[in-house]
């Protein structure tokens, strides 16, 4: 069964993870995977961090634009934090350049 399937309508309406994993007998880890894979599949199945947070599919008209658009604020967000991380680990882990070093001679 998918999330999408069990999912109310309205970010109000959320329904936290715990209660998904529950009634589908899943694990957390599992259900965000698959929430991943039904959004790539065109699904809008999306979540909200906002409290109490959960999952709901978009409003109908307008309303569910907004909460398409806020989902996907918050993504961008997320993904340019991620980004700015991975960017500071491969600074790190950047080569070290040997070419301006003198070596001693015998």
């Amino acid at each position: 069964m998918k999330i999408f399937d069990i999912l109310p309508q309205g970010e109000e309406h959320a329904i936290p993870g715990s209660a998904i994993d529950h009634l589908l007998g899943i694990t957390p880890r599992e259900r965000r995977a698959q929430a991943s894979r039904e959004l790539a599949q065109g699904l809008m199945t999306l979540y909200t961090s906002e409290p109490p947070g959960g999952y709901f599919r978009p409003s109908d008209g307008e309303k569910g634009r907004a909460e398409i658009k806020r989902f996907r604020e918050r993504e961008a967000a997320r993904a340019r934090a991620i980004t700015e991380k991975v960017r500071a680990a491969d600074a790190v882990l950047k080569p070290v350049s040997y070419t301006h070093l003198t070596l001693p001679t015998t």
